[in-house]
């Protein structure tokens, strides 16, 4: 199950989400709030990420680094370990990210990092393991903003106050929100 405005790309091999804003930033290319979810029973996960490099702000590499970069993985609604780019959010990588996830069958809910774009291109579990759908909400929340609905120092992908509300009342998230805007 995807979560999000837009799939820019999904294919066998890539998942890439988008937005409605166009600027100058590349803010549609960032997914804050996007979310993919399934059900397993292996207890390792491996995530083989994108750096893709298409927002292009450059604002403090520090404050971008240290904030807006961090995915998060969650397991049956506890946040089991993040994940972000070793490099500046601007640069084009490839990276590997190793899970460990208790025994039984359980819902992953990959959220995408804020800022940074990113796109999905390997998702891998225990070959003996199952892999299952996870329904999507069929109702929105759309929401619109500056930098703090967009996402700005928020500790991972999981931690947004939108992303928070939307899982409470089972919608899905849908974030208009543009960094800088000052709304």
């Amino acid at each position: 199950m995807s979560d999000y405005a837009t799939i820019a790309s999904q294919t066998a091999t890539e998942l890439r989400f988008s937005r409605p804003i166009t600027d100058a930033n590349g803010f549609q290319n960032s997914a804050p709030g996007a979310r993919v979810s399934f059900t397993t029973n292996s207890r390792n996960l491996r995530l083989t990420v994108r750096w893709n490099g298409l927002v292009t702000r450059n604002d403090s590499q520090g404050s971008v680094n240290t904030y807006y970069s961090v995915g998060a993985v969650v397991v049956d609604g506890t946040r089991i370990g993040t994940f972000r780019s070793s490099n500046t959010y601007d640069t084009v990588s490839t990276q590997q990210f190793e899970f460990t996830m208790a025994a039984g069958t359980k819902t992953v809910v990959i959220y995408w990092p804020y800022w940074t774009g990113m796109t999905l291109t390997g998702l891998e579990i225990e070959q003996t393991a199952t892999l299952g759908t996870v329904s999507r909400p069929t109702s929105k929340l759309a929401v619109c903003g500056d930098s703090i609905t967009h996402g700005a120092l928020a500790t991972s992908g999981d931690a947004l106050w939108a992303v928070t509300l939307a899982g409470l009342e089972n919608l899905q998230l849908v974030n208009f929100a543009n960094g800088g805007a000052v709304a």
